[in-house]
């Protein structure tokens, strides 16, 4: 009989039957088994310092596994409430149905309150008409047939709103709307006179006046409603500042007369849902105001603009905001009446 020479490093057993030794498996980690014998705990303190690794590396793989289900519960949508219970310093996490919260009873609190996603919701924290700003727009000068048009830039002062959303999700205003429930043509008190000319500004809102309104001066209401639409969103949580510009779609500047008016203006959501805001008194010809602060001298003409002035201002009410120009304005022409 011939010996098969074996390798120790292998392990080899016999088939009933058979005089020749097989080959066992080689361990799936690639050790020989005179490796993995020599890894295995030989006394009892070994092999109770080996069971404790091992349970410890099975308690090591339980809690990854219990923190991937969580994980996977709330990535899938399923709420995953805090639990807390007496005594201890530690939260539990678990899976708990709406049924569930708040909970009490056998020592356990649940805490299952989500906040609610709030809709956009605007609000108004300031108005004013306080700063000034150039608009660009044509003058047309109808001495001429055809008549010339000539690029230019005007003086306004818009309607400053600051707005604030106080939702989780972004408010879209899609349109403005102005009434004019009086406007007046205050007369030139500075007697300067000039050449024959009509300007068009590009304003937000654009309104008729016409032109048989001009001449003399007077305050008239303005029949009609007068809108633009717009595309000015406010973030979530977040504010932001919008600028209307309200203007006639075409006036004189043949001279120093000056158009004021009172308006009544409301935002309009994407929705359909209107925020009026508080009244304003406006001038479309801001640089006509600054010249009549500093040159007017016409007694009688600055007594009917007072007049004039007056009838705005009632109609405005005390809470209207104002440009600060036609307040000085007024004191020029009260210092001079």
């Amino acid at each position: 009989m011939v010996e098969t020479p074996r390798d120790p490093d292998h392990a080899y057993w016999m088939r009933p039957g058979r005089d020749s030794p097989t080959e066992m498996p080689q361990p799936p980690d690639g050790r020989t088994p005179t490796a993995l014998a020599a890894s295995q705990p030989t006394t009892s303190d070994d092999r109770r310092s080996f069971v404790r690794r091992h349970k410890a590396l099975t308690i090591s793989v339980s809690i990854v596994a219990a923190l991937a289900a969580v994980a996977s519960a709330v990535f899938a949508g399923v709420q995953v409430f805090q639990k807390t219970v007496t005594g201890t310093a530690t939260p539990v996490m678990g899976e708990f149905s709406n049924s569930d919260c708040n909970a009490n009873g056998n020592n356990i609190n649940l805490n299952c309150s989500v906040e609610a996603n709030v809709p956009a919701t605007l609000s108004v924290k300031s108005l004013d008409v306080a700063f000034e700003k150039d608009i660009s727009g044509e003058v047309m000068d109808d001495s001429y047939q055809p008549p010339v048009l000539t690029q230019t830039e005007l003086k306004a002062r818009p309607l400053v709103v600051g707005l604030s959303n106080d939702g989780d999700s972004t408010y879209v205003i899609d349109r403005v709307s102005v009434k004019i429930p009086l406007i007046a043509y205050l007369g030139d008190c500075t007697d300067s006179g000039g050449g024959p000319g009509l300007v068009t500004g590009r304003y937000t809102v654009l309104f008729d006046y016409p032109e048989s309104k001009w001449f003399p001066p007077k305050a008239a209401p303005l029949p009609g409603d007068f809108d633009a639409k717009l595309n000015f969103a406010v973030a979530p949580r977040a504010s932001d500042m919008m600028s209307v510009f309200i203007g006639p779609k075409v006036q004189r500047i043949s001279n120093y007369q000056i158009m004021v008016f009172v308006a009544q203006v409301s935002l309009w959501s994407y929705g359909g849902e209107s925020l009026p805001l508080q009244n304003a008194v406006m001038a479309t010809t801001e640089g006509n105001v600054q010249a009549q602060i500093m040159k007017s001298q016409n007694k009688k003409c600055a007594q009917q603009n007072l007049l004039l002035l007056k009838q705005i201002t009632d109609t405005a009410g005390s809470s209207a905001v104002s440009s600060p120009t036609i307040n000085q304005l007024e004191d020029t022409y009260k210092r001079l009446g």
